[in-house]
């Protein structure tokens, strides 16, 4: 069995490229470019022609930016922070940003962009916040980090305050409450 596998993949004379194309493999089959010829397999000598895979078709589907999956994955790291701080990190909750074209991008009509922070929790999905942005995905997801960083900079600022003033006046209260008391015991024992 194992010969007879090995046997479908090593060129013959009779075998054209197609037969090295595994069933199962995702990808297209083999196929040589226009301007190359298929030389004849010589046993005993390496065979010298390259055979190129021809692209598949995109005109359906954008090539993907790498450059730009990138910017978006290092501004989710962003922005799934923030949203543990502000909307919690509870040992079941996943939080994930989703980003897409609301309208087609075409010459006539440019394109929406849309961000969206889901909160998923025991197999139910709430979104959380929505952004947009005429530029692309990118500014999209860059727009919806932005506020979540205001946001959680609005909670941790005003948590500070409201630690500071009320120690502060804990303190205050606490400092008259001990002058009055010594007020009250000075004039008792006088």
């Amino acid at each position: 069995m194992l010969h007879s596998s090995l046997h479908r993949l090593t060129p013959t004379p009779h075998h054209s490229p197609q037969v090295l194309h595994q069933p199962f493999s995702p990808l297209p089959p083999p196929t040589l470019s226009n301007s190359q010829s298929p030389l004849p397999h010589h046993p005993g000598k390496a065979s010298t022609h390259i055979m190129e895979i021809d692209p598949p078709l995109t005109a359906t589907t954008p090539q993907p930016d790498f450059q730009e999956i990138r910017q978006i994955l290092d501004l989710k790291i962003y922005a799934l922070s923030h949203a543990r701080i502000l909307y919690g990190s509870e040992a079941r909750k996943f939080y994930d940003i989703l980003d897409a074209p609301v309208a087609p991008n075409s010459m006539d009509t440019p394109g929406k962009f849309l961000a969206v922070l889901v909160c998923s929790l025991e197999g139910a999905s709430k979104t959380l916040r929505i952004a947009y942005a005429d530029e692309g995905p990118v500014h999209a997801v860059n727009k919806l980090v932005q506020e979540l960083k205001r946001d959680s900079g609005v909670l941790y600022s005003t948590s500070y305050l409201f630690r500071f003033f009320s120690r502060s006046f804990f303190f205050f209260f606490f400092y008259v409450d001990v002058e009055v008391w010594r007020l009250l015991t000075l004039t008792v024992n006088v």
